[in-house]
C-alpha cells in the first residue's frame, strides 16, 4: 500500500506520472511530452480562479491563507520593483520605502497645492522637518500596490474584486446545493488529499490529488468526487462534455490511487459538476462502474503503456508519424452532377 501524501512541496518535487499531463498521451506522445516538459511555466489567472472555486466549495476556512483579493492589475503588481527603483516621482519614491520594508515615516501627507513657492506649502514644510510631502492619493496608491505584492511575495494567489464575487458566488450555488451538501458535509470526509504510488500494471510512479473522498473501511469502498466547472449540467450534454474531456480518465486515475494509498476495493466516482455561468445549476453525476468507470480504466491504462514505452524508447512521435491522405470532409466536395468548375478556371 502507497501512503498519501499531503505535502504540497513534495507532490510538486514528485517526478510521477499525474492525469493533467497524462491525457495529453491521448493526442500524441508529443503533446504529451511538451506537457511534461512546460507544466511549470507560469500561472494564469484562469487558473487562479478555479483553485479560487475549489478552495471556497472545499476548504473555505483556509481561503484568506491561501489567496488574497487585489486591487490593482495584475501587470502593476508584477511591475512594481522595476517602478519603484526607476521611478522619479513621489509614488514611486514611497514604494520604494515600503519594498522595502521601511515604511513611511520619512513622508507626510499635505493637502494644499503643492507649490513649494506658496506660504503654506513653506509653513508644513516648517513643521515636518526632514519630510517629504505628499499627496494622499499617491500614498494610498502606494500602499494598495505594496499590500499586493507582499501578497504576491507570501505565495498567495491574486484575485480581482470582480474574480473573488464570481468564485464566491459559484461557491454558494454550489455549498447550498441539497445532494452536494451531503457529501461536503460528511463528517468523514477528506478534501485537497494528495497521493503517491506506483501503477501496478507499469511499475510507473504516480500521483494524484483528490477533491473529496469519503472513506467507508467497513464496507472496504470509499466515494471519490471530483469537483468540475461546465458549460451544461444536463445529462446528455454533460455526459458528452465529460467523454471529450477525458474526466472518465482522471477519475480512473485517481481511483486507483485511492486503492493502492487506502487499500481499499471498491472506490465509487462521480462528477459534481456546476454551471460557470448563472444561475450555476449543480449536478452529481456517478460513474457506472461497468461502462463508465471502465472506459476510464481502459484509457488510462493505454495511456499507461504508452508512456512506458516511450521513455524505454526514448522516442515521442507526433499523431501521424507517417504522411496521410487529407481525404476533405464531404460539405467541401461539390455535387459530381453540379460539378462544372475545371481546374484551367481554378
Amino acid at each position: 500500500m502507497s501512503a498519501p501524501d499531503n505535502s504540497e512541496e513534495d507532490y510538486r518535487k514528485a517526478t510521477a506520472v499525474n492525469w493533467s499531463t497524462l491525457k495529453a498521451m491521448a493526442k500524441s506522445p508529443k503533446h504529451y511530452k511538451w506537457a511534461l516538459d512546460h507544466q511549470d511555466e507560469g500561472d494564469t489567472a484562469s487558473r487562479g480562479m478555479l483553485r479560487a472555486i475549489h478552495c471556497l466549495v472545499l476548504e473555505p476556512a483556509v481561503f484568506d491563507r491561501d489567496f488574497a483579493v487585489v486591487t490593482n492589475r495584475r501587470d502593476v503588481i508584477a511591475n512594481a520593483d522595476e517602478a519603484a527603483l526607476t521611478g522619479t516621482d513621489d509614488y514611486a519614491d514611497m514604494l520604494r520605502h515600503l519594498l522595502a520594508g521601511r515604511g513611511l515615516d520619512a513622508f507626510v501627507v499635505y493637502e494644499g497645492k503643492h507649490d513649494k513657492r506658496t506660504a503654506d506649502y513653506k509653513a508644513f514644510q516648517a513643521d515636518n522637518p526632514g519630510k517629504a510631502l505628499v499627496k494622499a492619493a499617491d500614498m494610498q496608491k502606494a500602499q494598495g500596490v505594496a499590500a499586493d505584492v507582499a501578497a504576491l511575495r507570501a505565495g498567495c494567489t491574486l484575485l480581482s474584486e470582480k474574480e473573488h464575487e464570481e468564485a464566491t458566488t459559484i461557491a454558494a450555488a454550489v455549498r447550498a446545493d441539497s445532494v452536494a451538501r451531503r457529501y461536503l458535509m460528511d463528517p468523514h470526509a477528506r478534501f485537497e488529499g494528495v497521493m503517491r504510488w506506483t501503477d501496478d500494471k507499469t511499475g510507473l510512479p504516480c500521483k494524484g490529488r483528490f477533491d473529496l473522498l469519503i472513506l467507508i473501511p467497513s464496507e472496504d469502498r470509499a466515494i471519490l468526487i471530483d469537483l468540475k466547472g461546465a458549460r451544461r449540467v444536463d445529462q446528455r450534454g454533460l455526459a458528452r462534455d465529460s467523454g471529450d474531456m477525458l474526466y472518465h480518465g482522471q477519475c480512473a486515475h485517481y481511483a486507483d490511487g485511492v486503492r493502492a494509498s487506502y487499500g481499499v476495493s471498491t472506490v465509487q466516482c462521480g462528477i459534481l459538476a456546476y454551471e460557470a455561468k448563472g444561475p450555476h445549476d449543480v449536478t452529481l453525476a456517478w460513474l457506472d462502474p461497468d461502462t463508465d468507470l471502465w472506459a476510464g480504466e481502459v484509457l488510462r491504462d493505454r495511456l499507461m503503456a504508452r508512456v512506458k514505452e516511450c521513455r524505454e524508447s526514448g522516442e515521442w512521435p507526433g499523431q501521424h508519424p507517417e504522411p496521410i491522405t487529407l481525404n476533405l470532409p464531404p460539405y467541401h466536395l461539390p455535387d459530381h452532377e453540379d460539378d462544372t468548375t475545371t481546374t484551367e478556371e481554378n
